[in-house]
């Protein structure tokens, strides 16, 4: 005698149902709120890769927003507040000519205050401020690339011609000169002035190219598993309801 065994066929039609009727509103809002969140924390600090380095923009975070929709939920936040990297550039040209620079001696030169965050400063540069000590320390020089180390053409000093750079090292410390801040036009706190002129190095106000960060694709790829889950729990919850 032939005997065909057929248990699981109620299984296999449940199955089925379940896979073919749509999800409801409420998975659809569990998921888009799952990458929201994700969203949000790679927003405030949190490195996920392949970011490189933490993103603080909780304006960002805020924008961030869940919308449903009869098949799904799409997650959204404000693309002109996203990280942007940006291209390398020299800002000579631009200081050279901007409303605070003035003609000297020895050509058109411009003074530029750089406020530096108290927090960040070592005790013993804290101390010299507090007492008045003149800051003279080289501490802090150090090189930059201009262009992950490719050649570019800079602005020449004086009257020279253009010169083809790649690098660049300080010719003073970080905190060189330093004082505390008390001029209604500058900075309050602690700041530095550095002074750049027509006979500036050609590489030395070079601004570095700095990378965007892959936001999107980090929130993509830490999302996946997570709206995964939420999806499975939501199917196998109305599978084992018929």
């Amino acid at each position: 005698m032939l005997t065909l065994e057929v248990t699981g066929f109620d299984a296999l039609h449940t199955f089925v149902q379940a896979l073919q009727a749509p999800f409801p509103p409420e998975a659809h809002a569990e998921a888009g709120g799952a990458v929201q969140q994700v969203w949000q924390a790679a927003a405030t600090g949190t490195v996920l890769p392949p970011m490189t380095q933490p993103v603080n923009k909780p304006d960002l975070a805020q924008s961030v927003q869940v919308t449903l929709d009869g098949d799904g939920a799409t997650v959204s936040a404000d693309a002109s507040l996203m990280p942007n990297g940006t291209a390398a550039r020299d800002m000579k040209p631009s200081l050279l000519h901007g409303p605070h620079s003035r003609m000297g001696k020895h050509g058109r030169y411009n003074i530029i205050p750089m406020h530096h965050d108290a927090a960040s400063l070592p005790a013993h540069i804290v101390s010299q401020l507090e007492n008045g000590t003149p800051i003279t320390s080289l501490e802090g020089i150090r090189s930059k690339i201009l262009n992950g180390g490719a050649p570019v053409l800079a602005y020449p000093a004086a009257s020279g011609p253009f010169q083809v750079v790649s690098h660049y090292t300080w010719q003073t410390g970080l905190y060189t000169g330093m004082r505390l801040g008390r001029h209604p036009d500058y900075p309050m706190g602690p700041v530095t002035f550095r002074t750049v002129s027509e006979r500036s190095d050609p590489g030395s106000w070079w601004y570095p190219a700095k990378p965007g960060q892959p936001l999107v694709a980090a929130v993509s790829q830490a999302s996946v598993p997570l709206v995964t889950a939420i999806y499975t729990q939501w199917w196998e919850a109305r599978l084992h309801a018929h």
